[in-house]
């Protein structure tokens, strides 16, 4: 995670699940925060939640599916429902 302002007072938010392969002079300008798994209920509200937000129309079967591929990380969830449109 980078929070850094350049010089027009913008934040940079750099997401990774692989912090090594970022470029070590980009490293440590950043702060680093681990985030723990999200439990399935907290996973299958926020699968459902987006799916609401965009219109998106996908059964509860198929919303379980990407829960338990996804394995508590919110990112690998997204992504696969975002495939499924």
């Amino acid at each position: 995670l980078c929070d850094h302002l350049d010089k027009h007072n913008n934040i940079h938010i750099f997401v990774t699940e692989e912090a090594s392969r970022l470029p070590t002079n980009l490293r440590s300008r950043c702060l680093q925060a681990t985030f723990g798994l999200l439990s399935s209920s907290d996973l299958m509200g926020l699968l459902a939640k987006v799916s609401g937000l965009h219109e998106i129309i996908v059964n509860q079967a198929t919303l379980q599916q990407i829960q338990e591929s996804a394995k508590g990380v919110p990112a690998r969830a997204l992504v696969s429902l975002q495939t499924v449109v």
